[in-house]
């Protein structure tokens, strides 16, 4: 939009254990994320659900924040489509002993938040397609699909 860049990141990382290893796969998606300013959108197979430390990590949401630049944190796409979005109670990627969750997930900077005087664009709808995950004989992966519709400025 305007000429306005953004960077989109995907990652995919490991299961959380054994710890070490996703210890160093978040020490080195975090210095990369370090080094990027401007928009930002990561994307992927984070392989732990929303709230749990690594993810939280990611988002920035347990730095302590730096007063002298803006805020870096990043938000799930889902908290941020449009209020008048149907918000359906299948948000879900995985099925794990039975219960559904999300461990891929679509973080967003602030530049997709509507009301950010940094906005470059807003999320319009977020929509997960997992129906195949109820049917294990005919799934050709574990994983359902997250897709989020970005309108830009």
């Amino acid at each position: 939009p305007g000429g306005k860049a953004f960077t989109l990141l995907t990652t995919h990382m490991d299961w959380p254990f054994p710890v070490d290893r996703q210890r160093e796969q978040l020490a080195g998606l975090s210095s990369v994320l370090a080094g990027i300013e401007g928009p930002l959108i990561v994307a992927g197979d984070f392989n732990d659900h929303a709230k749990a430390m690594t993810t939280e990590m990611i988002t920035g949401r347990i730095y302590r924040r730096q007063l002298n630049r803006r805020d870096h944190t990043l938000w799930h796409a889902g908290a941020l489509q449009r209020p008048n979005v149907l918000k359906r109670d299948v948000g879900y990627t995985k099925i794990h002993l039975g219960e559904p969750d999300s461990i891929d997930h679509i973080l967003l900077s602030e530049e997709f938040l509507r009301d950010s005087k940094h906005a470059i664009g807003e999320v319009m709808r977020v929509d997960w397609f997992n129906d195949h995950l109820n049917n294990p004989a005919t799934t050709q992966t574990d994983h359902g699909a997250i897709r989020a519709t970005l309108r830009l400025h």
